[in-house]
């Protein structure tokens, strides 16, 4: 799960935004409180998703700062991964 996440930032890697690459580069989570700031994600991009204040790349960019905490189980990746896919989703215009 880790390696999709680091192929994501990769892929995303050329973005013009130099804040959500900043943003994304560190973690201010520890294990004790990563699981309250995923919680937090996830039900903001539930409520809001594409209709947020804030753009998608800040909420893609917040999910992947999550992604740098060290020592993540399995499980909390999984939802980090899951984010990014929803946020995809959102981005990706219908055919």
């Amino acid at each position: 799960m880790k390696h999709d996440i680091a192929a994501w930032i990769n892929l995303r890697g050329s973005m013009k935004e130099k804040t959500k690459i900043s943003l994304a580069s560190i973690s201010p989570y520890t294990i004790k409180n990563v699981d309250a700031a995923i919680a937090h994600l996830e039900q903001v991009l539930c409520a809001e998703c594409a209709d947020s204040v804030f753009g998608q790349s800040y909420w893609r960019a917040r999910v992947l700062q999550i992604s740098r905490t060290s020592g993540l189980m399995q499980a909390q990746w999984k939802r980090l991964q899951h984010m990014l896919e929803l946020l995809s989703d959102v981005s990706t215009p219908a055919p």
